[in-house]
């Protein structure tokens, strides 16, 4: 290369590099206003100005700690937990411990809490009790900050048309109440167990704090009903969905007439595994059972349907020790099924353990166990397995079906079936599946699409029922 070109070429560079790090006005060239552009260099270039150095940026103030969700104490075992009821003081007998820290969707700490049921009235519950819905005590618990709560005992009645009463949580705004009343949320909690110290109630958790805060955001009311035997006299019939699905509609009935509570009849069901199942059979019994509610719309999270595919994959999961707790469940509601025709030894005893401890640690204490007896379902369990199925009847509000694509414990194609189900027989269903999300953790990663799809039935033209 000739010494002119390499003068050239060296002039460019030096003009590009300056153009790139020394800002300069955009001044239209002409010929011959720089020398690199209209032949060999005569001159030498300038010299590059040295960039300033950078002030060093100012540290960021320390993070401050976030407000952790406000602790609610449980009542002493000795102190009567509704005083409106003219009973004695509920006895400090049966008390456990909660070890497996899953009261009410509550973190590991460990507190004592009664497994005695609620006390009641011996007049109520009986062939004379008044129709289902009706208050029986609310008594003032501690709330998030913003609202004000009440645990209540309430009025029901079970498949076969017995009354019983069943405890529950009530949340509302405090604040007056819009004209109308307050719009309400009917949320129906996941699996806790079969024992009466698992119900929510007893032990309000992180879960029933956060729904009754999202309530509040949304200027509505939120209920929580524990569902019949969690929490009151007799068993639990896990998984009945008649006698769950009623407990979640009598709530929302009962607390509009808490004194000083205005509620609208205006109602959202929102549920998730359990309580997903249980809100899609309190919408399905809705139009004729609870004719006076107006239910907008139905959210079922991860709801248990296709039942007989989900009990024969359970063996087959670390999840296998539900196998027990529905097994329980169904035995309670035909009592002349035997245990033994479906459940091993280790299933059997576990069965027993569902007295006194949570479905968690049952199902921890049962993961590489045998929990399934060696044989097929006889058809006596298939019936009353099927007899639970969701989406056997038309649903006229609006539902939603979410569902974590990583499901490890209700498989993700069953509600797609369901949703099929309930098209089939006239009802709109929306269904959003969260790829990596499994069975609990669905609720968190879902929780901005179902907030915002509660807001919208609540101005959408209402579906009567």
């Amino acid at each position: 290369m000739k010494r002119g070109q390499r003068d050239l070429l060296s002039s460019i560079l030096v003009a590009l590099i300056s153009s790139v790090l020394i800002p300069r006005a955009k001044t239209p060239l002409t010929s011959g206003s720089h020398p690199a552009l209209v032949g060999p260099a005569t001159t030498q270039p300038p010299a590059v100005t040295p960039l300033t150095p950078l002030t060093p940026l100012t540290p960021l103030p320390p993070l401050t700690p976030r407000t952790p969700l406000t602790t609610l104490t449980p009542p002493a075992p000795s102190t009567p937990l509704f005083p409106g009821v003219a009973v004695g003081a509920i006895s400090p007998i049966d008390e456990v411990t909660t070890e497996d820290g899953l009261i009410g969707g509550t973190g590991t700490d460990a507190k004592t809490v009664s497994n005695a049921p609620y006390a009641v009235p011996s007049a109520l519950g009986s062939a004379d009790s008044p129709e289902p819905g009706l208050l029986v005590s609310a008594t003032p618990i501690t709330a998030p900050k913003g609202m004000k709560a009440w645990r209540v005992l309430f009025d029901s009645t079970i498949r076969d048309g017995q009354p019983t009463i069943v405890s529950g949580l009530v949340f509302a705004p405090d604040r007056h109440a819009p004209a109308g009343g307050w719009p309400v949320l009917s949320f129906a909690h996941p699996t806790t167990g079969l024992a009466d110290r698992c119900a929510p109630s007893r032990n309000v958790g992180v879960l029933e704090n956060t729904v009754a805060t999202f309530a509040g955001q949304l200027n509505m009311a939120a209920v929580a009903s524990d569902y019949p035997g969690l929490g009151t006299a007799g068993p639990h019939p896990f998984l009945d969905g008649i006698s769950s699905g009623r407990s979640v509609l009598d709530i929302a009935l009962a607390a509009a007439t808490i004194d000083g509570l205005q509620l609208s009849p205006v109602t959202t069901l929102w549920g998730h595994s359990q309580g997903g199942h249980a809100v899609l059979w309190a919408a399905s019994q809705a139009p004729t059972y609870a004719p006076s509610l107006e239910v907008r719309g139905v959210v079922a999270g991860a709801p248990p349907s296709q039942l007989r595919t989900l009990v024969d994959g359970l063996e087959r999961t670390p999840d296998r020790g539900y196998d027990a707790l529905i097994a329980k469940g169904l035995q309670s509601v035909n009592p002349t099924l035997k245990l033994s025709d479906v459940l091993s030894a280790r299933g059997i005893e576990l069965t027993k353990q569902l007295d006194s401890k949570c479905s968690g640690a049952v199902n921890a204490a049962a993961q590489r166990d045998t929990i399934r007896a060696a044989k097929p379902l006889p058809a006596a369990w298939l019936s009353t397995l099927d007899g639970d199925e969701p989406g056997l009847k038309k649903i006229t509000a609006p539902v939603l079906l979410i569902h974590g694509g990583a499901d490890e414990l209700v498989p993700v194609s069953s509600s797609k079936t369901l949703q099929n189900q309930l098209i089939a027989l006239g009802s709109n269903v929306e269904r959003k599946v969260y790829p990596e999300a499994g069975h609990g953790d669905v609720v968190l990663t879902s929780l901005t699409d179902t907030i915002a799809w509660i807001a919208k039935q609540q101005v959408t033209t209402p579906n009567r029922n």
